[in-house]
């Protein structure tokens, strides 16, 4: 009698605890379900995010392409205010050292016979006459002596006002460009590759915009071409903006380098004038 007592006693237990158990699950399921609910919105804002980031990634390169053809447009379209061919003339200021320089060689040239030889550290620029200028660009084909440490092409007024410079850090690889702003350059792009030889040309175009706007729009780079790659600069400021466009008699445009062991070249330099304030 005592064992049938504990036996019935033993199979109420089991009975309360597989009720108790069953109760539990039943109680866990909307909690479960609760976590699963949250874990798919979760994962679906995470979807929403990760679509959200593609397209203004496509927004942006789409921004960017259209930039390059407007531009396109525009130079095509623009009129050339000077173009010097280095064909045997020197048209342009050497700053110090500057005692390498050869205008009149025909050793290596990208056009005609005759392109500008360097083969010490030095700076050449020239001025021009402060037309009604609104957007610009101007342009060299170079090569690249293995030994150099970087190349700056700058446009500038005469009081130094709108100075932009693009700087090539050829040991580093890297593109550089003064920040207006800061007065510091900063590299907007690495890993660049230029062949170091003397018959590789390279080429590179500048663009600048003069227009400005009174507390709203100073004048800026909008973007440059090395080789055939293309890189938007539309929000860095120039150094020294003025409010009032170009503030003096004349810009000027400045090429220099660092010393190389062999001669390094430059040719086909162009000045055009996209826009023109009205």
């Amino acid at each position: 009698m005592v064992r049938q007592s504990k036996l019935k006693a033993n199979k109420k237990t089991r009975q309360k605890k597989a009720v108790t158990s069953t109760i539990g699950t039943v109680l866990m399921i909307p909690v479960v379900m609760m976590i699963i609910t949250a874990m798919l919105l979760w994962s679906q804002n995470i979807f929403s995010e990760l679509e959200d980031a593609k397209r203004v990634v496509r927004d942006i390169r789409a921004e960017m392409e259209q930039d390059e053809l407007d531009l396109d447009v525009l130079i095509s379209e623009g009129s050339i205010v000077r173009l010097d061919d280095f064909e045997g003339t020197q048209q342009w200021y050497i700053q110090a050292p500057g005692s390498g320089l050869d205008f009149s060689h025909s050793n290596n040239f990208y056009t005609k016979g005759h392109s500008l030889e360097i083969d010490t550290e030095a700076e050449i620029n020239r001025p021009f006459s402060a037309e009604p200028f609104e957007k610009v660009c101007f342009e060299f084909r170079f090569t690249v002596d293995p030994d150099e440490e970087y190349k700056n092409f700058s446009i500038y007024e005469n009081n130094n006002n709108n100075k932009g410079v693009i700087s090539i850090d050829l040991k580093n690889n890297k593109l550089l460009v003064l920040n207006g702003v800061t007065d510091t350059f900063f590299c907007f792009k690495h890993n660049i590759q230029l062949n170091a030889d003397k018959y590789c040309w390279h080429h590179i175009r500048i663009i600048v915009d003069f227009e400005t706007e009174k507390n709203s729009k100073e004048s800026h780079y909008v973007g440059i071409t090395l080789n055939n790659d293309y890189y938007s600069l539309n929000k860095y400021k120039l150094k020294n903006p003025t409010y009032d466009g170009i503030s003096s008699s004349s810009i000027y445009i400045s090429y220099k380098t660092t010393d190389g062991v062999n001669p390094h070249y430059i040719d086909d330099f162009i000045l055009r004038d996209l826009e023109r304030v009205d």
